[in-house]
């Protein structure tokens, strides 16, 4: 197990691999606000604090990604859950695609979050899903950093942009 903190799974176009580099080429005050804008795994983010960040931090994803850090902000995320699904997983790799295929067919409104996990982890390639992960020690290092999660939303029809507009 490691100190530092991890986003929960790696997926095509997460930023973990490359998270240390683009922290050394911001070089952000640790007293200063940080926002990452459409932060998925929030690597980046989550680099800055393994770094000692104390400043508040908000991150930013309209997606389900959004959705998952809400819950961890809040201390609602099921982790029970992730593990129930995980835990079901097909040792046979040649099984991986029909589960997660059948997975991605349940009610959306099941499980969201952590089903989310599991298909973003399997989709695409992706890195398993950090066994090691607990929303508990996530909550404890994240306890003294003040956090805002915006996401996911929809903008209200009344303030779409049109053509005329």
């Amino acid at each position: 197990m490691t100190d530092r903190l991890q986003p929960p799974c790696g997926y095509q176009g997460g930023k973990s691999r490359l998270a240390a580099a683009i922290v050394d080429h911001m070089q952000v005050d640790p007293e200063a606000p940080y926002t990452e804008l459409c932060c998925g795994s929030a690597a980046v983010a989550l680099e800055l604090l393994n770094r000692g960040h104390r400043g508040p931090v908000t991150l930013v994803d309209a997606g389900p990604w959004g959705m998952f850090w809400r819950e961890v902000g809040a201390g609602t995320f099921d982790i029970a859950a992730l593990r129930r699904h995980l835990a079901g997983f097909p040792a046979d790799v040649r099984r991986h695609v029909a589960h997660l295929t059948a997975l991605a067919a349940r009610p959306a409104a099941v499980d969201t979050t952590a089903v989310f996990l599991v298909l973003q982890a399997g989709s695409f390639g992706g890195n398993a899903i950090r066994l090691h992960w607990k929303l508990e020690d996530m909550r404890h290092r994240l306890g003294d950093v003040p956090m805002t999660v915006n996401g996911p939303y929809r903008t209200p029809a009344r303030n779409r942009p049109t053509r005329e507009n």
